[in-house]
């Protein structure tokens, strides 16, 4: 991951390389000589060009809808947005209201959001005062949805206990075969997406009553509905579930990549994969490596026929047309993407006819840079400026895959139904790819700091306090804070 040894002969190697190879093949003895899927699996790995800096990419990476390319638009509608609230009658005189909305948390959370939901959202900031007035109790609010997927358990108070299912995690196991979507090892980890715990806890379901004024009507219902509902709910059931390896898991639990949803797929998704990889058992989980340079699917693991969704959950069938545009591929600033209708498109009747039942989802990974020496004064206005705050890539977060070749970033895998376990969820996937992007682009602090000044104690007795470990951590957080927008100062001073 560090880029080549000076030191290494890269001639003399590959003479090694030479002559172990023409060993290899002069072997006499059957049992001993090389097989056909050692060739295979020699041929993939001299093939691959997997990067091994995940710094190392020059485009939006993980930010951005589909066909977007350098973001110029979604810049410009979140600076609106921003100036629109702070510069509100209601807000503009009232320090301590500035003082929450001003922040980089805030800037994050607009940053994620799909374009047709900012431009939706841009319009009712400018029309609709009661909304403003909303925002600075819903922004912070909303930052207690990290603490839902990275959090500590046990500040939460419980509403009684509820009981895993063993049932969805043999299922699971049985959908994935037990084995990690990205790594292919066997040592795969049954993970919930959002964790376990958040199922009967009342913070769980006021952060997402936070989040209906960001997020729109629509997408918080159905994110209601599916996790916090005690009668719809789906958080210990297949649907939220995935198989990572456990290196991947601990990376996935500190928040250092994220899990795009792509697209869904159907049947014709699924007879595709049979065809590529061969006869199989029911459950199919399909990892491939997209193209390597791009970070995109090779051609033949390109979403034909899936539905897209934007960030609020508004579904639409692809026509005709689009389903042959969506082969090509729409480039954006060094990253292929799948064509996507326009939110507003209404399906058409003949659209409706065609409409399928989606049997498994196609997922995307992205390591996560975060930023580092953002203040409300310097916050990012365009691509260029944004990528400068980034983080450089640490070394220690590399994860292998069965080939002894690193997880690379833009991963692509399809994982699809079986009889007994459903494919994971689209709207939680994006849920959780909206907080970690949320959590990387505010720097990616202990998420303990967004945590509030009160808690419930074994005995369940409130304690009017913040949570033990709080104090520390936000003093820790703010000299970091400090540190690094001092350090930011004098480069660009340099």
């Amino acid at each position: 991951m560090a880029g080549r040894d000076p030191n290494l002969d890269f001639e003399a190697e590959f003479q090694k390389l030479v002559t172990l190879m023409r060993a290899c093949f002069d072997r006499e003895d059957p049992e001993l000589k090389p097989t056909y899927r050692d060739c295979r699996s020699w041929a993939k790995s001299f093939t691959s060009n997997v990067r091994r800096n995940m710094a190392s990419r020059d485009n939006n990476g993980w930010l951005g809808d589909n066909g977007e390319g350098d973001l110029t638009e979604r810049f410009e509608l979140v600076q609106k947005i921003r100036d629109t609230i702070l510069n509100h009658e209601d807000i503009k005189e009232e320090d301590d209201m500035i003082e929450i909305l001003q922040t980089k948390e805030v800037w994050a959370h607009l940053m994620v959001l799909s374009l047709p939901r900012l431009r939706t959202f841009l319009a009712e900031v400018q029309t609709n005062d009661d909304l403003i007035d909303t925002l600075d109790h819903a922004f912070p609010e909303m930052n207690s949805l990290v603490l839902l997927f990275r959090g500590p358990a046990e500040e939460w108070v419980k509403t009684g206990t509820i009981s895993r299912s063993n049932a969805e995690r043999i299922a699971t196991a049985r959908r994935d075969l037990g084995v990690c979507a990205f790594t292919g090892h066997l040592r795969g980890e049954k993970c919930h997406i959002l964790p376990f715990w958040t199922l009967n806890r009342p913070r769980c379901s006021k952060a997402l009553n936070a989040a209906r004024a960001v997020f729109g009507q629509e997408r918080s219902k159905i994110l209601r509905k599916k996790l916090v509902n005690p009668q719809t709910n789906i958080v210990d059931t297949s649907r939220n579930m995935i198989t990572l390896h456990p290196m991947l898991h601990k990376f996935w639990d500190h928040g250092l990549f994220g899990l795009e949803p792509v697209t869904l797929l159907y049947e014709e998704d699924k007879r595709e994969e049979l065809a590529i990889a061969g006869p199989s058992t029911p459950s199919k989980v399909a990892s491939e490596r997209p193209d390597e340079e791009s970070g995109a699917p090779g051609s033949s693991r390109s979403a034909r026929s899936g539905t897209k969704r934007g960030g609020d959950s508004s579904q639409i069938t692809p026509s005709k047309k689009s389903k042959t545009t969506s082969e090509g591929k729409t480039k954006g600033k060094g990253k292929e993407r799948d064509v996507e209708l326009p939110q507003e498109t209404k399906p058409t009747k003949e659209d409706g006819e065609r409409a399928r039942k989606a049997i498994g989802i196609r997922i995307r990974l992205h390591w996560l840079r975060r930023t580092m020496g953002l203040t409300p004064d310097n916050l990012p206005t365009n691509l260029a400026e944004l990528w400068r705050t980034l983080s450089p890539w640490d070394d220690d977060y590399v994860v292998h895959d069965k080939d002894a070749r690193p997880v690379d970033d833009g991963q692509i895998i399809d994982i699809f139904d079986t009889a007994d376990a459903k494919a994971p969820d689209f709207d939680i996937l994006q849920l959780q790819f909206d907080v970690f992007r949320i959590q990387a682009l505010s720097g990616r602090a202990d998420p303990i700091i967004y945590a509030p000044d009160w808690y419930y104690d074994d005995d369940g007795e409130l304690v009017s306090d913040p949570v033990p470990g709080k104090e520390e951590a936000v003093r820790e957080h703010e000299a970091r804070e400090a540190r690094e927008i001092q350090e930011a100062r004098e480069a660009m001073q340099a």
